[in-house]
């Protein structure tokens, strides 16, 4: 590697923040910068900031109630279609150490809030126009009917 990739690497680094490598290209065989892939060791959540904020300041949630949606939202099975958390509220409460009334009480208030949405069978998920587990492009393939949902229980017309 010249001189100049090596430089051109490096601002291209310094510019970004990403890291990149530098490949010999296909036509003209003059080296090309690409940058490399990245793959995260841990899940992560998109979150809708304004509709949080909205909800935070029209539903005035607790530590404890904040502390057991992040519980919840490390449990959310974003492979079913319809996102279901996949822990029982007893088992939730053991892990948390708390009482399985408490919890419950803090569910209501998410529930109220908009945050946790309920189906017909009584089954609770995370409104993904609060919180999204996953890419945009999932939820838009397999669980719009979910988004459109979670808009309405907040109150409002769209997460884009």
């Amino acid at each position: 590697m010249t001189t100049d990739n090596k430089n051109a690497l490096q601002r291209h680094e310094e510019r970004t923040g990403r890291q990149a490598i530098m490949v010999q290209g296909s036509e003209d065989n003059r080296p090309v910068l690409r940058e490399k892939k990245v793959e995260f060791a841990e899940e992560f959540a998109f979150l809708f900031y304004r509709n949080m904020k909205k909800v935070l300041m029209e539903h005035r949630l607790s530590g404890t109630d904040l502390l057991i949606l992040f519980a919840m939202l490390e449990r959310w099975n974003i492979k079913s279609n319809s996102g279901l958390i996949g822990i029982s509220q007893t088992s939730l409460a053991r892990e948390l150490g708390m009482a399985k009334q408490q919890l419950n009480r803090s569910c209501t208030r998410l529930e109220e809030a908009g945050v946790l949405l309920r189906d017909a069978d009584g089954d609770m998920s995370i409104n993904p126009a609060v919180i999204l587990k996953g890419s945009p492009k999932e939820l838009y393939a397999k669980r719009a009917a979910l988004l459109e949902q979670g808009m309405k229980a907040i109150g409002v017309d769209s997460v884009i």
